[in-house]
């Protein structure tokens, strides 16, 4: 993770060891202070010093980072991620996506439209998920086949194991 963020012409930057090629980056977009995060994993969300920067930031602040995939290891938790941002009323601006920062009304236009099709592949996933194991469960599936008393499947193929 490497996030920077700032407020009032100050900024402050998050990093995991592995992001510290992030570093002179975010020192290149005026980051004054570095939250480091040693070895810690990108899904996991109480990273101590990711924390620490979500309770350093206040409304009107903005959060930089390279890339948005360097905020959350999978796709939900940046949806999450993402939103609570919002909530909290912190701009985002990304180093090497221009189109993401919500700083300008057009950055946030494209973002809302960002996020609500990356909330639409989640929902999406999760349609698809929940209709498979609905169709699994009602005896149609193509998971484990299973067996009746007389030792076929439903279609009379013998049951082997």
């Amino acid at each position: 993770m490497a996030p920077c963020a700032g407020s009032a012409g100050r900024l402050f930057g998050q990093v995991r060891l592995r992001g510290a090629d992030d570093l002179p980056e975010l020192r290149a977009a005026g980051c004054e202070r570095v939250f480091v995060d040693h070895g810690e994993s990108s899904r996991v969300t109480d990273r101590p010093q990711w924390v620490a920067c979500l309770d350093y930031l206040r409304p009107g602040d903005t959060l930089k980072v390279r890339r948005l995939d360097r905020l959350a290891g999978s796709e939900r938790i940046l949806i999450e991620t993402l939103q609570d941002l919002d909530a909290r009323q912190v701009n985002i601006v990304s180093l090497t996506e221009p189109m993401i920062d919500t700083t300008s009304p057009m950055g946030r236009a494209l973002f809302g439209i960002v996020a609500v099709f990356a909330q639409l592949r989640v929902d999406t996933i999760r349609d698809n998920t929940q209709r498979g194991l609905d169709y699994a469960r009602a005896g149609e599936g193509w998971g484990p086949a299973k067996r009746n008393d007389t030792g076929t499947h439903r279609d009379g193929s013998p049951a082997t194991r």
